[in-house]
């Protein structure tokens, strides 16, 4: 079987990217917590970091789920625990991460977004690294028909 794609890099012009190397980012993650926020392609990511860094601990059991969840396909939130590096993975799914409401226009409630605030419920509150995107939110049809 050819798996010399496994070792394929991406190089850009006049510029080195190091291999990924997840001891370092481990390393790097110390006491820290990485929160990855919002949707499936978020929920991509989280489980390729999860991936790399499952493989860089020798004893599986020094990673455990915060609330003892398996990992589904099922929309969710997951808080990864790293046990010797004192930092935690975790993915939580929302469509915003803005406040959403409902507020009264004319006869009629209508769902609204606070742009200005954050949601209430939010669990990456206090994380030292989030990682997010908003491209779904951005399509033709929801910013002109919501």
């Amino acid at each position: 079987m050819d798996q010399s794609y496994m070792k394929w890099r991406w190089q850009p012009k006049h510029c080195n990217v190091p291999r990924f190397d997840a001891r370092r980012m481990l390393e790097i993650l110390r006491r820290k917590r990485l929160v990855f926020v919002r949707d499936s392609t978020n929920r991509n990511q989280w489980e390729s970091m999860m991936c790399f860094l499952r493989l860089a601990v020798s004893d599986p059991a020094r990673i455990h789920e915060a609330r003892g969840r398996k990992i589904t396909k099922e929309k969710g939130d997951y808080n990864f625990e790293f046990l010797d590096y004192n930092c935690s993975v975790e993915y939580h799914a929302t469509h915003f991460l803005v406040h959403e409401g409902k507020a009264r226009i004319g006869q009629k409630h209508t769902n609204t977004l606070r742009i200005d605030t954050i949601d209430r419920r939010s669990r990456w509150k206090g994380a030292d690294v989030l990682v997010f995107n908003t491209a779904h939110c951005w399509s033709d049809y929801k910013t002109n028909a919501g």
